[in-house]
């Protein structure tokens, strides 16, 4: 497959240029560890970790992990936080689309610059929704107006009218991400695979790591997750995923996330990124 830079940077715009913030939310991984292992009590650089873990707890954060070297060195909860309990991780959520866009483009299922149209068929007779890149949708398929927070099913967001033309503006909120949600499902279903977006992450990624969540509640209907924001994850086991990216897709010496694709995703876009 040819891919090029420039079409890899607009991708950044569905998924991946939100994994470095969301990250950060709950996980801060200093280093590029093999694995995560018990924390260690006596460490010079405790202080700076507990002063950085007060800022946080003054600023609303709930949770703060960090894992250097292979070993998880420093965890603080706020008052009244189980660190066994998993949290709704909200638009943390995000960072896993970015793992199942690049999954598939390794499984051939899709390539960066193929039209939306391709796979959602009803698109082709539209005009701009016609030239709309499937890994670039978030530039331009949005909520008509502001108020809309519900996230949408599939089928309820590949309906929604465009605010801009394709490629000129990066808008911020879930319904890019249930789009991809269904082009992924019948890229999915054309393939013989299970349809389930969430199925395949779990299969591909989540169980290599061992990251734990709770699928009942990520599903949204139709047993299809809630991409944009479904999530329940505890700050310990989203620490893995972040252990992942900065392993740059390795983990315990598997290969899983493609690093070449994986650096791109980290280039910024040119467009403005408009919080909605």
């Amino acid at each position: 497959m040819q891919t090029t830079p420039m079409k890899l940077k607009r991708f950044t715009g569905l998924i991946l240029g939100v994994i470095l913030p969301v990250i950060g939310l709950s996980a801060c991984v200093m280093q590029s560890p093999q694995a995560i292992a018990a924390p260690t009590q006596t460490n010079a650089e405790q202080n700076r970790y507990l002063r950085a873990a007060q800022y946080s707890e003054a600023n609303e954060g709930r949770a703060m992990v960090v894992v250097k070297s292979g070993q998880l060195v420093f965890e603080h909860y706020a008052p009244g936080v189980d660190p066994e309990r998993r949290r709704f991780l909200a638009s943390g959520t995000k960072s896993f689309s970015c793992a199942i866009a690049l999954l598939g483009v390794q499984d051939g299922l899709l390539t960066l610059d193929e039209p939306v149209a391709n796979t959602i068929i009803g698109w082709r007779l539209h005009p701009q929704k016609s030239q709309s890149p499937s890994a670039n949708c978030s530039t331009s398929p949005a909520a008509s107006g502001v108020e809309k927070v519900e996230t949408p099913t599939y089928a309820e967001a590949i309906r929604e009218a465009l605010t801009a033309e394709p490629g000129e503006r990066y808008q911020y909120g879930p319904i890019p991400f249930q789009i991809f949600g269904e082009v992924m499902r019948r890229k999915l279903v054309a393939r013989g695979m299970a349809e389930s977006p969430l199925t395949y992450l779990d299969s591909r990624i989540l169980q290599p790591i061992g990251l734990k969540y709770d699928r009942d509640l990520w599903t949204h209907q139709n047993e299809l997750p809630n991409l944009p924001s479904g999530a329940r994850i505890s700050a310990r086991e989203w620490a893995k995923y972040g252990v992942l990216i900065l392993n740059q897709g390795q983990w315990q010496g598997q290969q899983l996330l493609d690093s070449r694709l994986l650096n791109q995703c980290f280039q910024g876009t040119a467009k403005t990124l408009l919080m909605g």
